[in-house]
Order: C-alpha cells, then structure tokens, then sequence
C-alpha cells in the first residue's frame, strides 16, 4: 500500500517537474519557439530530486532530538526483584555460555547474553525463554504472572567485553570469539540449504525473471507512450500515476482476502501466482496490436513524393538547400507526411496564419493539392510539429489492458512472498529474504534496463548527429519498437510462469499429506530436517 500510494506522488511529481524546461531558471522559455510537445523539449527532471531532499531532511530534523538510548521506567519492587535475580541467572550463564554460543551460530537464535524472564506479582516465580537454563533449575511461571522484563546479566568471562566497553567501543584487546569457524560453517550450511531447495530456488527465479520484466517495464514505458500515441512526458506520467495507484492498492487487499478466506497453503499460493501471471500476460498481449499506425516521416519511414526514399543523397527538390543532419524539428506539411526539418521540406517562406501559428511557405518538396508537380511554388506549406496521428481510441484501450494487468500483478505479490517463506526451514527464513533479495538486485535491475535499452536502442531510425558524433535517437521505427518493446516483456512474462509452474510441480506430500518442498541432495548425504509448518 505504501508503494502504491509512493507511485501516485512520484508520478504526480514528475507530471509537474517535466512540464517546466530544464533550464528555466536561467533562459526566458518563450525565447525557445517551442514548448513541452516539441521533441526537442527536455523537461526538469531534476525537480523532483530536489523537492524529495527538502522533505527528507524536514523529517530527519526531529530525529536529532530524540536520546542515544529511550529511558525504561521501572517500579521499585521491579528494580529489586532485578537485583536479587542478577548473581543467581549470571552463574548459570556463565557456566552455559560457550554451548550457548555454538547452538545459537548454527541455529541462528538470537544472541543469549540478555535474557528475558517472567517476573510473578510477589517477585517468586521465575520463568526464562533459555533451554539451557531451565535444564539448571529455574522453575517455570505459575498462572497470575504478570511482569517480562529483559535482564541483561555482565559475564565475568574476561574474553567478552563488559556493558560499558561495548558501548565506548573499546574491544581492541578483546579475544575473539571460540565459536568463529561455528558462525561460518553455520551460515555456509544456511546458504547450502537454501542453494538445494529446488522449490525456492525455482520460486526466486520466476520472482527474478518478474522484477527484470517490472524494472525495464517502467523504465521505458515512458517513451514507448511518447513514440506510439504521440503523448507529451506529463500526459504519461499523470496516466501511470491515474493507472497504477488504484489497481495496485485494489490488487494488494484482494490478494489478503483470497488468501485468508480460501487458507492459501504453499501449493495454492503458488498456483494463485500462476494463474495471475497468466492473465497479466493474456491482457498485456494486445498491446501487440493496438499501437498507433507508424508516422510517415519523409525520407525516414516514407518516401518523398519525388520517388527518393532516403536522405542520403539528398532529395532532388533539396539538392541545393545544404540541410543540416542529425537535427529534427519536424513540421507538417499539407500533403499529410512529417518533414524532419522545414528545410527537408524544401520551405522558403515563413508567415503567421489568422491564430498566430507559424506558417512555412514555398515548400518545393510538398506536394501541391492543385498539381501533380511536388516542385510547384507558392501553394504547398508546412506548419510546426509532427503530423497528427488518430491515437485517442488506442490508447484508451491500453490504459484499460493496463488497469487489469496492474490489478493482477498486485494481486500476485504477497503470494508468492509468503510462499518464499513457507518452503524454507524456520531458521533460514530472514536469509532466504536476502538471498532472494540479492538475486534479484544482481539478475534483474541491474542487466534488465541494460537489455531492454538495447533492444529499443536497434529500432532507432534517425541519429542525432552534432560535431561528428552519434548522440540520442530522435525518430523511431513505431512499428519495431512495438515489437521489440513487448516481445521482450512477454518473453520474461512467460519465464516467470514457468518457473513458477515447476516450484508448483515440484512439491510433494508428506505421510500427512502436507506438501513439502523439494530439497535436493547435492553436497550433502543426508536430507536435512523437513518444514512441517506449511
């Protein structure tokens, strides 16, 4: 919900940010002689970095004021009670505490240097959540018990630092610790589990495979939208934020609810993520086909009403003009096609019409609606930007195909987060998150916006060029684009399924018919302790 609600500020913010020229502050923007649906319009981008600091260090100033340590208040019958306990608990610990240590390296528990006991209403009865010492005698809480507290008992072991050297930090001349190699076979041992664990392995794939398809998904989505329905950068991020908020918070409380009323076990979480993916990709498909038609740019994606279909050798009706290359400031011409320049259109004149507009006259490569002849002066013109294209119906109808999968790929993240958790042991539970976590920093944000920017980048059909150089794309084939652009979304998609797929098949029942995961026995010759709380 949080993420949702942090889509829909970021997006507004960004709608905002991008209708201002990045260097506002610095050029009068009307001296430009365009404006943010130009495609030489770069918007501050930048805005928003600033608006985001001012808020971050605003809420940080508080924290300066809050103290190193929060007070405990305690009664005088507590602070007494603790007094009387601490010589007889500080025994026991120190006679446990090497056994106490190596247990807790290999079971992961929690470090046992503080202990949490259960204090009665007289100060009598004591109970302890340590194993170890309970085997020494501590008797358990009886009923009308009311008081924990957290006792943290010094060791008079020398080797380990007392309260007041670890918190002025000098342990230089501590010695280390005798369960070291314990630590790290336990946690080689944790990963080992985790690495044959087929069932998770297969689950931290299909989610990999996903956040790859998320990441080069929201990266890019913004210039295919300008590129396939002819859209300024604001009109994009206001429809994302319009889109992606609602569905995502309907989608999130749904899944709570499916899971909860149906009692989701691993395979039904699993199979719910199937199922979900399988829609998204059905929805997201007919993007295939309901892209705007591709622009007909003169020289680039149509030919010259001359015959001529590429720039290079330049045009007959321009042969003369020594147009600039690698610049595009396209403008319209009667005839329907897109020029890049108003020189490519072999425009002379230039003028206002009735509303002010720009009229470029004279354009020797337009063809006139009077004669057959492109080379006919004085009646063919162009007027500023790219020619429209009829998108409005198309793209209503991706914003409705965007709603459902938006609404389905919500809908299938706590599925399968809590099925990463339920095919694991207990004790590797947090490191299956960070295992999962790192796999998925290092397979899919990192190289995914690297390979979807390629694919994009091999549909450009004109270079800006300046000094010799290649610079940005500036026109793009539509049509390969489109296809290259959710060819490779579908390709991830149908990954992701996959995997998820054959984490599903791999699970097996128990004597109990409880399903288990798959726990490959590699390095290994014998199995480890099953999961029994699925």
């Amino acid at each position: 919900m949080v993420v949702s609600l942090g889509s829909f500020v970021a997006f507004g913010l960004s709608a905002f940010s991008l209708t201002f020229h990045t260097d506002f502050y610095k050029i009068d923007v009307d001296e430009l002689g365009y404006d943010d649906k130009d495609p030489r319009w770069i918007g501050a981008w930048w805005l928003g970095y600033l608006v985001y600091a001012g808020i971050f260090i605003l809420l940080g100033i508080p924290y300066f004021f809050f103290p190193k340590e929060w007070p405990t208040q305690l009664s005088t019958e507590d602070d007494e009670i603790e007094l009387e306990l601490r010589p007889k608990i500080k025994d026991d610990i120190n006679t446990n505490r090497h056994d106490q240590e190596c247990q807790t390296a290999l079971t992961g528990d929690a470090d046992g240097v503080g202990v949490v006991v259960k204090i009665g209403v007289d100060g009598s009865n004591v109970q302890m959540n340590d194993s170890t010492d309970k085997q020494n005698g501590h008797p358990e809480v009886v009923e009308g018990s009311n008081s924990y507290k957290r006792l943290d008992i010094e060791s008079d072991d020398p080797s380990k630092p007392t309260a007041d050297e670890k918190e002025d930090g000098d342990q230089g001349n501590n010695q280390p610790s005798l369960c070291s190699f314990a630590i790290i076979t336990g946690y080689l041992s944790a990963v080992r589990r985790l690495l044959t664990n087929f069932t998770f392995m297969a689950i931290v794939m299909g989610s990999t495979t996903a956040s790859a398809n998320t990441s080069g998904f929201y990266i890019f989505i913004g210039r295919y939208l300008q590129t396939a329905y002819d859209i300024t950068p604001a009109d994009v991020s206001i429809i994302l934020s319009a889109v992606t908020t609602p569905t995502s918070l309907f989608g999130v409380m749904l899944s709570g609810v499916i899971i909860n009323r149906m009692n989701l076990k691993i395979k039904g979480l699993i199979n719910l993520a199937v199922i979900c993916k399988t829609i998204a990709i059905v929805f997201i498909a007919g993007n295939f086909a309901i892209f705007c038609s591709r622009a007909l740019i003169a020289g680039v994606t149509a030919p010259y009403f001359t015959g001529e279909i590429s720039l290079e050798p330049a045009p007959s009706c321009i042969a003369s003009c020594g147009c600039e290359k690698g610049v595009y400031t396209p403008v319209c011409g009667s005839d329907g096609l897109t020029y890049i320049t108003p020189c490519h259109a072999g425009c002379t004149g230039i003028t206002e019409n009735d509303e002010g507009e720009t009229v470029y006259t004279n354009c020797t490569c337009v063809s006139s609606s009077s004669t057959d002849s492109p080379l006919c002066e004085g009646l063919s013109t162009a007027v500023k930007n790219q020619c429209p294209r009829a998108c409005r119906v198309k793209i209503i109808t991706f914003i409705c195909l965007y709603c459902v999968y938006s609404t389905v790929q919500s809908l299938m993240g706590n599925a399968v987060i809590i099925a990463k958790l339920r095919v694991v042991d207990n004790r590797d539970k947090a490191l299956s998150l960070a295992l999962a976590s790192f796999f998925t920093k290092v397979l899919a944000f990192i190289p995914a916006p690297i390979y979807y920017g390629l694919a994009i980048q091999s549909t450009c059909a004109m270079f800006q060029e300046s000094c010799g150089e290649t610079g940005n794309c500036l026109i793009y084939d539509t049509d390969r684009f489109s296809k290259n652009f959710w060819g490779l979304f579908l390709g991830l998609g149908l990954t992701t399924v996959f995997c998820y797929a054959v984490s599903s098949i791999s699970l097996r029942r128990d004597a109990k018919g409880k399903y288990l995961p798959l726990q490959l026995r590699i390095f290994q010759k014998r199995s480890k302790k099953e999961i029994t709380n699925n």
